[in-house]
């Protein structure tokens, strides 16, 4: 379950060409999104807005969940 909840949060803080990935929903509470965001170090920083437990995800960029760089999609 943490796994996921990381992988999600990259994913939806990485993808800045579509609104498509919505934010994980939050590990502790399950009653609310986190708010989840790039940093100037490009760490994946989140934060539920419900319980206020936060977190920085670092070392993430190049995995398959970084999508930075991923073609836009057509349609």
């Amino acid at each position: 379950m943490m796994v996921q909840f990381h992988v999600d949060a990259v994913a939806h803080a990485s993808d800045s060409k579509s609104e498509t990935l919505p934010a994980p929903k939050c590990f502790k509470c399950k009653k609310s999104v986190v708010e989840a965001s790039l940093a100037q170090d490009n760490a994946v920083v989140w934060v539920c807005p419900k319980c206020r437990i936060e977190g920085r995800i670092s070392n993430w960029q190049g995995s398959v969940w970084d999508l930075r760089n991923r073609p836009p999609t057509s349609g």
